[in-house]
C-alpha cells in the first residue's frame, strides 16, 4: 500500500508541473490552446495537488470540504421549514425552538440539501450554548475554528479577534458555502460569525429566537404534526404501530421523546403500545421521562457507559477513548456504543465517532446515577489522552492528531480549571508538537502559562518554560525566545537536569541562527555538542552535527560540512533512527550537489525521499523534494524541478504551510529565472514577497527542529 502510494504522488508531480506550465502560459498571453483545453482533466487528477499560482496563490487543497454530520436516513416532516431554507431568499436563517424539537437535524439535513448550490465549504459548529457543565464556544476560538474548516492556513490566522472577524467574512465573501451555527446561546455570540456578503448562507440553531439579527429569516419550531409524529414513530420503531397516533400525542409530539420512546419499543418486541402507555407517568410526557423509561431500560453496564459518556469533557468519543472511561476493552465498548446509538441515546454523526444530546447528557447529570465515578472516569480519561499522544508521532499519524485535537485541549482545559495535577501540564506538553506543527501558537501559548501558573515544581516549569521558548521562536519575538529559553536554563541547571541544560542550549543556538547571529549560534551549538556527548547521547548528538553542517556549507567549509553530516549518518544508521538518516541524506545530498557529484547527490535524495515517505513526514518530504529540485535546475533539467517544486508545493498546501508555500514560489522564482523565463519568475517571486508580507515573521526551516527542540 505504501509503495502504491508513492507512485502516485510521484506520478502526479508532472500533472502538477504541467499545470504550472499551463497557468504560467496562460498569465504572460502565450496561449497553448492543447494546454488549455486539458486544463480541466489536470486539475481532477492533481485535486489534491492544488498549485498555487497568480490566479489563485494560495488556496488549500482542502477547501470546499464537507465538514457537517451525517445526515439523517429518517428525517420526517417539517417540509415546508426546509422548503423556507433550502429556497436559499436570506443569507441567513434562525431555527429556534425548545430543546429536542430537531433543531440540528432541520439544520444538518437542509444544508446537505443545499451543498450543490454552496460548493465552497459545508461547515458545522456547535457554539456550545446549552450545553451542561460547558461554557459557549469563545469567539475567537470558533473563528479559528471556522477559519481552519475553509482551509485558512493556520499561521494566517490573526490573534486578534477583530482581524479574525473580518477574515472570516471574506472568506466567506469569496466562496458561496453554507455553515450551520448549532446551538447558539444567543444574537451576541452569533453575530460576529455572520456572512458580511450574500454569497454563502448561515443556518443557526438556537433554544432562543434571535428576531434581533439584521436580514435574518427566523424559522420557529413547534412539535410535529400528528401525522409526521406518527409517522417517525413508525420509521424508528420499524414495524406496524396501529396504535402510533395516540402514543405520540402522550409524547407531546416532541421528535427526541418520540425517537427515545420508539427505540425504547423496538428493543422490547414481547411488549405492545398499550404496555409503553402505561409506562409514562404523564399525558404529555417530557423528554426526561422518556429518557428515565428508556435508561431503567438498559443493564447496569449499559446506563453506566452512558452516564460515563455524559460526565466526559469532550466534544465526542470514540471506542478508545471510551474505553478508558469504562475500564472495558475497545470491542467491549464498542458493542455498547453501538446499543446504545440503536436506542437513540447517542448518536454518531461521523463514522467511529459518538456524541450525545444536551438534553440526555442534562437528564444523565440530574439523575446522579454514577455520579460518584466521574472524577476517576476523567481522569483516567484524560491519562488516555496523555499516554496515546505521547505513543502517537505527530508527523506519522496526522490524522489521528486531527481528530482528537480538540478533545485533548478541553480535557486540557477541564484539567486547568479542576486543578487535577499533573493533568494540568502533563496535557499542554504531550500536545505541544502537533500545536506548533498546525501553528496553533497562541492556543498553546495560553495553556502552557496556564500550566507554568499551576505547577510548583521547577523541573516541569523548565519544560514548560522551554516550550514557551520556542512558542516565542516561532512567532518571531526572538528576543522573548532568548529571555524565556535562558530562564528554562537556569532553571534546569538548578534542578540538575542536564539533558534538560542540553535542549535549552541547542534551542538558544537555533535562535541565534534565525536572528543571523551565527557566530554565537556556532558557539551555542558547538556547547550542546558537547553536553550531548558528555550524555551519550548521540541522537540529539548528530542532530546539531547536521545543524552545524548546515553553519558549515553556509560559510563556506564544505569538508567540515561533509565530516558533520558523514558522523550524523554513521549515527542514524547504527541506530536505526530514519528520521535522522533522512535529515543526514538531505544533508550529504546538498553537499553532493554543491561539489558537482549529481550521481551520488541523486542516491541520497533518493534514499532521504523513501525514508520520509515511509514515515509519514509530510514536512520534511516536501522539503527534500524542493532540495531534489534544486539538482534538477543544476542539470538543466527544468521540466523535472518544476515537477518537485509542484510535489512540494502540494504538500504544503495540505499540510497548509503557508511560509513553505511562500519558499517554494521563490525556489519557483529562481527555477523561471534560470529557465529564461523573466515574467515567470517576477510573478513567483512577487508571491513569495506578498505571502511573506502576510505571514509577517521568520519561520525554522523544515528539518531544523529535531527532538533536542521538539522534546
Amino acid at each position: 500500500m505504501a509503495k502504491r502510494r508513492r507512485s502516485l504522488v510521484l506520478a502526479a508531480g508532472p500533472i502538477v508541473g504541467a499545470l504550472i506550465g499551463a497557468l504560467t502560459n496562460i498569465a504572460t498571453t502565450r496561449w497553448n490552446w492543447w494546454l488549455i483545453a486539458g486544463l480541466a482533466a489536470l486539475v481532477g487528477v492533481a485535486v489534491a495537488i492544488v498549485v498555487a499560482t497568480d490566479a489563485s496563490p494560495a488556496a488549500p487543497a482542502a477547501r470546499g470540504r464537507n465538514l457537517l454530520p451525517r445526515d439523517l436516513t429518517d428525517f420526517t416532516g417539517r417540509a415546508k421549514d426546509l422548503d423556507r431554507i433550502v429556497s436559499a431568499r436570506s443569507p441567513i436563517y434562525s431555527v429556534d425552538g425548545m430543546g429536542g424539537i430537531g433543531k440540528t437535524s432541520l439544520a444538518v439535513h437542509a444544508a446537505h440539501r443545499l451543498a450543490d448550490s454552496y460548493p465552497g465549504a459545508q461547515v458545522f459548529l456547535d457554539l456550545r450554548g446549552f450545553s451542561e457543565g460547558e461554557p459557549p464556544l469563545p469567539l475567537p476560538e470558533a473563528l479559528e475554528i471556522l477559519l481552519l474548516a475553509v482551509g485558512v492556513p493556520a499561521d494566517q490566522i490573526p490573534a486578534a479577534t477583530a482581524a479574525r472577524v473580518n477574515l472570516w467574512r471574506a472568506e466567506l465573501g469569496a466562496r458561496k458555502a453554507v455553515v450551520v451555527l448549532d446551538n447558539a446561546a444567543g444574537a451576541d455570540q452569533v453575530r460576529p460569525l455572520l456572512p458580511g456578503a450574500s454569497s454563502s448562507l448561515v443556518i443557526v440553531t438556537s433554544r432562543r429566537r434571535l428576531f434581533d439579527l439584521d436580514g435574518v429569516e427566523t424559522v420557529s419550531l413547534d412539535v410535529l404534526s400528528p401525522a409526521e409524529a406518527s409517522e417517525l414513530f413508525r420509521i424508528v420503531l420499524g414495524r406496524p404501530a396501529p396504535d402510533a397516533a395516540s402514543i405520540v400525542a402522550r409524547l407531546g409530539h416532541l421528535p427526541l421523546a418520540i425517537r427515545l420512546a420508539a427505540a425504547w419499543l423496538r428493543h422490547h418486541p414481547e411488549l405492545s403500545g398499550d404496555d409503553l402507555m402505561r409506562r409514562l407517568d404523564t399525558p404529555l410526557a417530557s423528554v426526561r421521562e422518556v429518557f428515565l423509561l428508556a435508561y431503567r431500560a438498559l443493564d447496569e453496564p449499559a446506563r453506566k457507559a452512558l452516564a460515563l459518556v455524559a460526565f466526559a469533557p469532550t466534544a465526542d468519543v470514540t471506542a478508545d477513548s471510551a474505553a478508558a472511561l469504562l475500564r472495558m476493552s475497545p470491542p467491549e465498548t464498542q458493542a455498547v456504543l453501538d446499543a446504545l446509538c440503536d436506542r437513540n441515546l447517542l448518536s454518531e454523526p461521523v463514522a467511529g465517532r459518538f456524541t450525545i444530546h444536551d438534553l440526555v447528557r442534562e437528564s444523565v447529570m440530574r439523575h446522579g446515577e454514577f455520579a460518584g465515578l466521574r472524577a476517576d472516569a476523567i481522569g483516567d480519561l484524560m491519562r488516555h489522552y496523555r499516554d496515546a499522544g505521547a505513543g502517537t508521532p505527530v508527523m506519522a499519524d496526522l490524522s489521528w492528531w486531527h481528530a482528537e485535537i480538540d478533545n485533548i485541549v478541553m480535557c486540557a482545559r477541564h484539567a486547568i480549571q479542576a486543578e487535577e495535577h499533573p493533568f494540568t501540564w502533563e496535557l499542554p506538553l504531550t500536545a505541544a508538537q502537533y500545536l506548533r506543527v498546525r501553528d496553533r501558537i497562541a492556543l498553546l501559548s495560553d495553556l502552557l502559562q496556564a500550566a507554568e501558573a499551576a505547577t510548583d515544581d521547577p523541573a516541569v516549569s523548565a519544560e514548560i518554560l522551554r516550550e514557551l521558548g520556542i512558542c516565542a521562536w516561532l512567532t518571531g519575538r526572538y528576543a522573548d525566545a532568548t529571555i524565556l529559553t535562558t530562564r528554562a536554563l537556569e532553571t534546569f541547571t538548578a534542578v540538575g537536569d542536564p539533558m534538560g541544560c542540553a535542549h535549552a542550549v541547542s534551542n538558544l543556538g537555533r535562535i541565534d541562527k534565525h536572528t543571523g547571529d551565527l557566530a554565537s549560534a556556532r558557539v551555542h551549538l558547538q556547547d550542546a555538542l558537547g553536553r550531548y556527548d558528555e550524555l551519550g547521547d548521540t541522537t540529539d548528538w548528530a542532530a546539531i552535527q547536521l545543524l552545524l553542517c548546515a553553519l558549515d556549507r553556509k560559510g563556506g567549509d564544505l569538508g567540515a560540512a561533509r565530516a558533520r553530516a558523514d558522523a550524523a549518518l554513521k549515527v542514524a544508521v547504527e541506530t536505526g533512527q530514519r528520521d535522522l538518516e533522512a535529515d543526514a541524506r538531505t544533508q550529504a545530498g546538498t553537499l553532493d550537489r554543491l561539489e558537482g557529484r549529481y550521481t551520488e547527490a541523486r542516491r541520497n535524495f533518493e534514499r532521504a525521499l523513501a525514508l520520509d515517505e515511509e514515515m509519514g513526514d509530510r514536512l520534511q518530504t516536501a522539503y527534500v523534494h524542493r532540495h531534489f529540485a534544486r539538482l534538477e535546475t543544476d542539470l538543466s533539467a527544468f521540466t523535472e524541478a518544476r515537477n518537485r517544486l509542484g510535489l512540494a508545493l502540494g504538500i504544503y498546501l495540505e499540510i497548509e504551510s503557508s511560509q513553505g508555500v511562500a519558499d517554494t514560489h521563490q525556489q519557483l522564482s529562481e527555477l523561471a529565472e534560470r529557465a529564461g523565463d523573466k515574467a515567470a519568475a517576477r510573478r513567483h517571486r512577487a508571491k513569495a514577497l506578498e505571502m511573506s508580507r502576510v505571514l509577517g515573521r521568520q519561520k525554522p526551516e523544515p528539518g531544523t527542529l529535531s527532538s533536542a527542540a521538539a522534546g
